[in-house]
């Protein structure tokens, strides 16, 4: 079942707090930003575009967001670079492209990461500690996929040390959640 873009945006609790009745505020302005890649309405419902443009906006506004909205960003990242990187793939392998071709896929796909990662770093998150570890995990996936993506190899390196970092970190606190969560569940200390 298709669910409207109002019934989303209420899920996701993008709600104009000064109205009573809880309904979407209208008249926001969710016009993207020059910086950011557009998604192919062809593949992609315009209900989906919409839900995106939301999580994106609450972004910009600084509203708090949850591992759902967490997702949709994940998602629309998915959906603009996995094309890119398939399509870089095919003219390398079969050489149907001019070097320009190459060079241009190149760097709108570095371009997708980085567009991607300075929105990933604006994120405020609400308190959940899943969401906390969820938006880790986005983040050391950014840098880890966005370093198979460049050719030097000193920044290669710096990328897949900031992801391994970020992994790190990552599962230290999943650790510290876990044996806390037991702590409270079993009334013992580890």
């Amino acid at each position: 079942a298709i669910i409207q873009v109002d019934e989303i945006a209420r899920i996701i609790r993008w709600i104009d707090p000064s109205e009573e009745n809880g309904s979407v505020d209208h008249n926001v302005d969710i016009r993207r930003s020059e910086s950011t890649a557009v998604l192919d309405s062809t593949s992609i419902a315009p209900y989906e575009l919409q839900l995106i443009d939301i999580v994106e906006e609450k972004v910009d506004r600084r509203i708090p967001l949850d591992w759902p909205e967490l997702f949709v960003l994940k998602n629309a990242h998915c959906r603009r670079v996995i094309p890119l990187e398939e399509r870089l793939r095919a003219v390398q392998k079969f050489r149907t492209g001019e070097n320009h071709e190459i060079e241009r896929l190149e760097r709108d796909i570095l371009d997708e990461y980085l567009r991607y990662e300075s929105l990933i770093d604006r994120v405020l998150l609400c308190g959940s500690p899943y969401t906390k570890l969820a938006h880790m995990i986005m983040k050391a996936d950014a840098y880890w996929f966005h370093a198979r993506s460049v050719r030097d190899p000193a920044e290669r390196s710096e990328m897949y040390r900031q992801a391994i970092d970020y992994y790190a970190e990552l599962l230290e606190r999943a650790e510290s959640l876990c044996f806390k969560k037991l702590e409270t569940e079993h009334n013992f200390t580890i």
